[in-house]
C-alpha cells in the first residue's frame, strides 16, 4: 500500500508504476492513517530527505517495525536493528532487501515492533515532550520567557499537539488565559 501524493516538481515516485497493479496498492490521499498502520504488517519511508519524521513515530506507536533510508531525521527515529532496519539512500535494492527480511522473518518483525512501541511510549508520548519544552525553555530562556509567549505574535511555527489535561497543565504553567498556544521549535 502506497499513500501519498508526488510532491509536484521533485523525482520520487512514479504514479504510472503506482497505478499499474503490479502488487501495489495507491491511495493518494487518507486521513484514516491508524486503520492503515493497524492493516499494516511493516512500515517504509524510503526519504531522500526528512526533518524528524512524525510518521515514523506513528508507525512505532502502533507496535510496526520500520524501514526507512538512512537519510538525516529517518536515521534518527530508527533504531537500526531494533526498531526496524536502515537503507541507503536512494537504493531501491536495499531497501527491498531491508524489506523482504522483515516479511522473511514474522518473529524479527514482531520483536522490532514490541520495541519500537516501547521507544515510542518512553521517549515520544506527549506529557514527556511536553515536559522537556518546558524544561529547555525555562533552563534557558527562564520562566519569564514563557510568560512572554502570550503577548508575542509569530508568523510561523512548528506545532505540538496536547491532549486536554497536557494542554491545561501547560496553560497554567505559563499563565495563559487564552485558548490558543503555540509551543516552538526554534526560539529565535
Amino acid at each position: 500500500v502506497f499513500v501519498g501524493s508526488p510532491v509536484k516538481g521533485k523525482a520520487g515516485f512514479s504514479t504510472e508504476f503506482l497505478s499499474s497493479g503490479a502488487n501495489v496498492f495507491y491511495l493518494p490521499w487518507s486521513d484514516n492513517i491508524k486503520a492503515l498502520l493497524n492493516a499494516s504488517y511493516i512500515y517504509a519511508l524510503p526519504s531522500y530527505a526528512e526533518g524528524f519524521p512524525r510518521t515514523i513515530l506513528e508507525a512505532m506507536a502502533m507496535a510496526k517495525p520500520c524501514v526507512a533510508s538512512k537519510a538525516r531525521g529517518c536515521n534518527e527515529a530508527v533504531c537500526d536493528g531494533q526498531t526496524g532496519l536502515l537503507c541507503e539512500v536512494r537504493s531501491g535494492a536495499d531497501l527491498a532487501a531491508k524489506i523482504s527480511v522483515l516479511l522473511d522473518d514474522e518473529s524479527l518483525a514482531l520483536s522490532m515492533g514490541q520495541k519500537a512501541r516501547q521507544i515510542a511510549q518512553s521517549k515520544y508520548d506527549e506529557s514527556i515532550v511536553v515536559k522537556e519544552y518546558l524544561e529547555f525553555y525555562e533552563n534557558n530562556y527562564g520562566i519569564d520567557a514563557l510568560k512572554e509567549l502570550k503577548n508575542k505574535q509569530y508568523t510561523y511555527a512548528e506545532v505540538v499537539v496536547l491532549d486536554d489535561n497536557s494542554y491545561q497543565n501547560f496553560k497554567q504553567s505559563i499563565g495563559l488565559t487564552s485558548d490558543k498556544v503555540i509551543i516552538f521549535n526554534k526560539f529565535k
